[in-house]
């Protein structure tokens, strides 16, 4: 399943069929603060992406 359905300059826009889409900078390292504010539009918890990754 492919979750990128756009991208415009470093930033990516992902989606999943039961989540709000979600925009992601796609760089090697992203701020925490940037982090927290995907986690939170994304509908995760810490916990479930330490999971995920």
């Amino acid at each position: 399943m492919n979750f990128v359905r756009k991208q415009r300059g470093s930033h990516i826009r992902l989606y999943h069929p039961t989540r709000s889409p979600v925009t992601v900078p796609n760089h090697y390292e992203v701020d925490r603060k940037t982090l927290k504010s995907v986690l939170r539009t994304a509908n995760l918890t810490v916990e479930e992406f330490k999971k995920l990754t």
